[in-house]
């Protein structure tokens, strides 16, 4: 559960403000909440762990009088009235949401970036989400900070492209200057690396696979007994538990780097 007292929603940077900025789909005729109302009421329901249409509308109208108040409700009668759950869903439905996405994460990163070092990108298809053969599942490229656990950003990956070039566009946004970037074996062409080492410039971390054979072979023939002596790790997923020898220097992070570049 989320403290409403603590939350950041009031002022020049608060998270109304920025939810103004959004182009109102609605048709003006008849509008009796202003659009950053219901997505900020909306979204602290999200953040308060409610999910569904119902479980949104019925958190919000459980909110005190002077929570309503907090969160810009305007006085109806004795209280403070608030949309109903028809209202909500279908203003939900019509947002872009690439553009909430923005608001948002810029909103969220305001403070929360300096607090990771160290950032992932991976990409997940949302279950549900496809119907069988007939209707793609969405597909969306996140990144996450490693510390706090923050998604950051995310942008969802169309059917005719794939997450390769999407990770420019995920990036852009952020300030990573300095940061370290994990990213997996997808990831390992030489745009993504130059993307991020030269146009950031961040530091990136790949897993080297048979998609890019030249890098692999190069990283494979290097004699780790003349480096920094090797770590081992426990890794569970999957149903199954690996134990994995991890050996990392200098001189190969430097050969990698220059290969990628």
């Amino acid at each position: 559960m989320i403290d409403l007292d603590t939350l950041n929603c009031a002022g020049p940077s608060g998270l109304r403000d920025r939810l103004s900025t959004l182009i109102d789909p609605r048709h003006q005729r008849g509008i009796r909440f202003p659009l950053e109302e219901i997505l900020l009421l909306a979204l602290a329901a999200v953040l308060a762990g409610r999910i569904s249409d119902v479980a949104i509308s019925d958190w919000i109208h459980d909110l005190s009088p002077e929570h309503r108040e907090r969160f810009g409700c305007r006085r109806g009668g004795p209280t403070f009235t608030v949309p109903n759950e028809a209202t909500i869903r279908r203003t939900l439905q019509s947002l872009d949401g690439d553009a909430v996405d923005a608001v948002v994460n810029e909103w969220l990163t305001q403070h929360s970036l300096q607090d990771d070092d160290a950032l992932a990108v991976d990409g997940k298809s949302l279950r549900g989400s496809g119907h069988g053969r007939r209707t793609r599942p969405v597909h969306l490229l996140a990144v996450m900070g490693h510390r706090t656990g923050q998604v950051l950003g995310q942008v969802d990956v169309a059917r005719k492209t794939n997450e390769i070039p999407m990770i420019k566009d995920l990036l852009a946004p952020l300030d990573i200057a300095g940061n370290v970037v994990t990213v997996d074996a997808l990831h390992t062409p030489t745009e993504t690396g130059q993307s991020l080492v030269e146009d950031k410039p961040a530091y990136d971390i790949m897993e080297v696979k048979m998609n890019q054979p030249s890098l692999y072979e190069a990283v494979a023939a290097v004699e780790w007994d003349d480096y920094s002596p090797p770590s081992i790790t426990l890794n569970k997923g999957h149903g199954r538990i690996e134990q994995r020898t991890v050996r990392t220097s200098d001189a190969v992070l430097n050969k990698c780097a220059l290969l990628l570049s």
